[in-house]
């Protein structure tokens, strides 16, 4: 599933959340942003209920999940329960020159 904007993010989600709702084990392969994601709203519902499984989830711009109460983090802990393995990748932190650039949780 490749987003190349949110409409077409939003679509692909609508038909994966279906597929896995009616008991499709298809293997998914794709590349997806955490803003196509965090507007997907309803098709993330429809997500939570099927439960998707993922061997490995590779975030971008992690550092956008540290904020408690942020769609972003819920979003975060949705991929961690769906996930067998979490690669977090931000330099942002380093960059600003942050102490705790490991402190989200």
């Amino acid at each position: 599933m490749t987003a190349g904007s949110t409409c077409c993010a939003r679509r692909n989600l609508a038909e994966l959340a279906q597929r896995l709702e009616d008991g499709d084990p298809a293997q998914i392969h794709g590349v997806i942003s955490l803003e196509s994601l965090r507007a997907a709203g309803g098709v993330l519902e429809a997500l939570t209920k099927a439960s998707p499984r993922f061997d490995l989830v590779i975030v971008d711009e992690a550092h956008y999940l540290c904020n408690r109460g942020r769609r972003s983090h819920q979003l975060g802990q949705l991929l961690a329960d769906w996930s067998d393995y979490l690669v977090f990748l931000s330099a942002t932190p380093l960059n600003l020159g942050r102490t705790a650039s490991a402190t989200c949780s």
